[in-house]
């Protein structure tokens, strides 16, 4: 009961105010959006290549799904070429439930200043991914600088939102994901400004 007050009182606090952000990449409460290093309100441009005049951007209500109710139980380090060298940023995560698209765990680490990797792990099988567009995500959190990157996602959505540089792109702007089940798919993508 507490559990439904508080997801209430945060989805009209968030309504208000805007996404919910948090310091670090971590689910928040269930069904909340998870944000990474940004405080700022959702994409204003959208499409492939489009302006807002033009079209809707994605949105996370528009690729729901049912989130399972499993916890992580094991990682499978034989699934990924990456996941030995990975292994204890990875078992760091047993235990814990999923916080992206239902079913899986999206988990960053550092990787140099300013920089993360990341992974996302199938949680009812353990098997881990290592997406292009998370292998190197640069210039986290640092103002206004159009090649400083955010990250959005949710547990009940397959949209995962990059602000910034994706992977190992050089062009900055806004890239909008839908995940396949092993693997990223582009849904749109606005070049920053």
């Amino acid at each position: 009961m507490l559990k439904l007050i508080l997801s209430a009182t945060l989805a009209v606090i968030g309504m208000t105010t805007g996404l919910f952000a948090v310091s670090s990449v971590s689910s928040f409460v269930e069904g909340a959006i998870v944000k990474a290093h940004s405080s700022e309100a959702a994409p204003v441009l959208s499409g492939a290549q489009g302006t807002k005049a033009q079209l809707q951007d994605p949105t996370f209500s528009d690729y729901l799904v049912a989130v399972s109710k499993f916890r992580l139980k094991k990682v499978d380090l034989t699934s990924h070429p990456q996941a030995g060298m990975f292994r204890t940023r990875l078992r760091y995560k047993i235990g814990e439930s999923p916080n992206f698209a239902g079913r899986f765990i999206v988990t960053f680490w550092g990787c140099g200043t300013s920089c993360q990797m990341g992974a996302i792990i199938d949680v009812p099988t353990g098997k881990v991914y290592f997406p292009d567009e998370l292998s190197v995500l640069e210039n986290v959190g640092f103002g206004d600088d159009p090649y400083k990157t955010d990250v959005e996602y949710r547990r009940d959505s397959e949209l995962f939102i990059i602000k910034g540089v994706a992977g190992n792109s050089d062009e900055p702007g806004t890239t909008w994901l839908r995940w396949e089940g092993d693997r990223f798919e582009k849904v749109a993508f606005v070049k920053a400004a």
